[in-house]
């Protein structure tokens, strides 16, 4: 079995001599294509990509940022509510800034 290929291998290599042949003289000319249509497009696409990257980690910090300024004013204003040196405090102002600090200490900041 192994003979009859290895015959049809050897029979095929004088066809098969000029098909390298040519192959070889385009070669050149593929890497020139490859290079235009696949490299040059991902050069530059890649600063693109690290700029939106870039920019994407900035929006989460900033994101968290404003979040934690917005429960911190939230906070402070509930707190100046349940002031005790009012006449009378109302209870659920104290059940929402404790859920407030709650939030404060579950949330992921930067």
């Amino acid at each position: 079995m192994w003979e009859r290929k290895w015959k049809v291998y050897v029979e095929l290599l004088p066809h098969l001599k000029p098909v390298l042949n040519g192959i070889a003289a385009i070669d050149p000319f593929i890497n020139f294509s490859l290079e235009k249509k696949i490299m040059e497009p991902y050069n530059k696409a890649k600063p693109l990509y690290i700029a939106n990257a870039n920019l994407h980690s900035t929006l989460v910090i900033l994101r968290s940022a404003t979040r934690y300024l917005h429960l911190s004013r939230r906070l402070a204003l509930q707190i100046a509510e349940t002031n005790p040196q009012k006449a009378s405090v109302d209870p659920h102002a104290i059940l929402r800034a404790a859920n407030t600090v709650a939030e404060l200490s579950t949330s992921c900041f930067f």
